[in-house]
């Protein structure tokens, strides 16, 4: 299993992990992978698919990191007031999709400041 993150401004990949079989979910990583590419380069937003929607991720990135998090809610059907946790229930409610939605092959983005 191959899983990268890269740079979507400048398509440089900044992070490659592969694993012999699929045994871990990817969500297992994103801490560890977001806060190493953090001590590289100053994030600006981190953007990832729904397969990262936890709270812990966005309390990483908001609260630790000090930075924007953009991970929609992996269950849509599901009410606002159903959702726990605060980060969570603000992606219920709506999100930039102008950001989240630029063209990309990849699972998580990282976007930096100019």
């Amino acid at each position: 299993m191959l899983n990268y993150h890269l740079d979507v401004l400048k398509q440089i990949i900044c992070n490659i992990k592969i694993r012999r079989a699929p045994t871990r979910h990817d969500n297992v990583d994103f801490g560890s992978i977001v806060t190493k590419i953090s001590k590289i380069k100053k994030l600006s937003i981190v953007v990832a698919d729904k397969g990262y929607d936890s709270e812990d991720n966005h309390v990483l990135v908001r609260n630790k990191l000090h930075r924007f998090s953009i991970i929609p809610s992996r269950y849509e059907q599901v009410p606002v007031c159903k959702t726990r946790g605060k980060y969570r229930k603000e992606m219920k409610r709506g999100y930039n999709k102008i950001i989240y939605n630029q063209p990309s092959v990849i699972k998580m983005k990282i976007l930096y400041p100019s």
